[in-house]
């Protein structure tokens, strides 16, 4: 093979291997995207608003909405240990007892939106910071007895505006602590 159609032929190589790997980089990129965007880890239904969704370790703690097209209107927390559900609770129109509260909490820096209801004397505080990472609280008798921090892997949208959702005020929220 003389010199020329060896240098043509590895040139003609080397663009169809960067061709390839150009093609696998594009593969890549959009498999990640549509994964990313169509499958946000939470207990809600495909049909439910994600409210607020995240996990922490094995655990998936999500607060889901009725599909914007039901005639029932309810909000429901949902928490989930490696797949399997454990606990929930759900507020709907027939309900009047069982309630939902959401307050925004501000401070010097930074602000938070506060979900969150009572059973049995159990209050599930869910804090949605603009800065870091969310948690969920769980308080009795005004301490603080259990705290799970969520991961980055965050979805939903802790501001819908909800009818089943009672709008506070951030003393609200503070006289929980106390």
């Amino acid at each position: 093979m003389c010199p020329s159609v060896k240098r043509i032929f590895v040139i003609s190589l080397i663009l169809r291997l960067n061709k390839m790997k150009i093609y696998f980089f594009i593969f890549l990129v959009l498999s990640f995207n549509v994964g990313a965007i169509t499958s946000p880890i939470t207990n809600c239904m495909k049909d439910e608003k994600i409210i607020f969704s995240c996990s922490a370790k094995k655990k998936i703690i999500s607060i889901c909405a009725a599909p914007i097209k039901s005639s029932d209107g309810y909000v429901e927390y949902r928490f989930s240990n490696g797949g399997e559900g454990k606990f929930s609770y759900r507020s709907d129109n027939n309900y009047s007892n069982k309630f939902f509260y959401r307050a925004t909490v501000r401070g010097s820096s930074s602000s938070s939106t506060m979900i969150w209801f009572e059973n049995d004397g159990y209050f599930y505080i869910i804090n949605d910071p603009a800065k870091g990472n969310a948690s969920l609280s769980v308080r009795k008798e005004n301490k603080e007895i259990g705290k799970t921090q969520c991961k980055g892997d965050f979805a939903g949208d802790s501001e819908t505006l909800n009818e089943i959702i009672q709008e506070k005020k951030s003393d609200d929220y503070f006289n929980l602590l106390r």
